[in-house]
């Protein structure tokens, strides 16, 4: 199986999962992956596209600062993979950086 479906699956099987948790007001979200300080989450919106389709955001956060480093509104899966394999190529490239930034000598 190649990467790209192998991403996909990955991101089906996510969007399948949030859909299936009780819609009780609450924002459902579920981490997909998590590399050094970042983490990759997906999270379900409540609104619909024009075809009626639930709509997703992935969202990149940096865990020493708490916030979100980049999100991203997915329409359809396809869209979401090389988004969900930009994110993990960022999340690889700062764990092998120290948190502040600088330049290991």
């Amino acid at each position: 199986m190649s990467e790209g479906k192998h991403t996909e699956l990955l991101i089906s099987k996510a969007y399948a999962e949030l859909l299936a948790i009780p819609k009780d007001g609450s924002q459902a979200s579920l981490s997909l992956v998590s590399i050094g300080r970042c983490e990759v989450r997906m999270l379900l919106t409540r609104g619909l596209d024009s075809n009626g389709v639930p709509q997703f955001w992935l969202e990149l956060i940096d865990h020493d600062t708490g916030k979100c480093i980049d999100s991203f509104l997915c329409h359809q899966v396809k869209d979401a993979a090389p988004v969900f394999e930009e994110f993990l190529s960022y999340a690889a490239d700062s764990s092998k950086s120290p948190p502040d930034g600088s330049k290991e000598q």
